[in-house]
C-alpha cells in the first residue's frame, strides 16, 4: 500500500489550554497546489516534530503492514518521504489519502 499523509499533527506543541489557543497564529492560510514538481522542506523548518514523524515511520513499515511507501506533505510540501526495499517514487502502487 502507498499511503500519503497529511500530517498537520506532529508539531512538536500540544498544548491545547484556552491560553495557548488565544496565543496562537489565526491569520488565514491560502491552500498550495503544486505545479510540474513538489517543493520539498525539512519537517523542523515546518514546525514539525522529527521524533513523531519517526514514530510514523516505524508504524507504516512494521511487520505485516504492506506498506510501499508514504509521503507526508505539511503546508503543500513535502516533509518526508519514504520506500520500502524495492520500492521508488517511481514505483506503481495502491494509494489513499489521509486528510486530517
Amino acid at each position: 500500500m502507498l499511503l500519503g499523509v497529511t500530517a498537520v499533527a506532529c508539531s512538536g506543541d500540544d498544548d491545547s489550554s484556552d491560553a495557548s489557543a488565544s496565543k496562537r497564529d489565526t491569520t488565514t492560510t491560502t491552500a498550495v497546489v503544486p505545479g510540474d514538481e513538489w517543493a520539498v522542506a525539512k519537517p523542523a523548518d515546518e514546525g514539525m516534530d522529527a521524533a513523531t514523524l519517526a514514530k510514523a515511520k516505524d508504524y507504516a513499515f512494521a511487520d505485516g503492514m504492506n506498506t510501499q511507501g508514504v509521503v507526508v506533505v505539511h503546508g503543500g510540501k513535502i516533509v518526508a518521504e519514504w520506500y520500502a526495499d524495492g520500492a521508488s517514487a517511481d514505483s506503481w502502487a495502491a494509494s489513499w489519502s489521509m486528510p486530517t
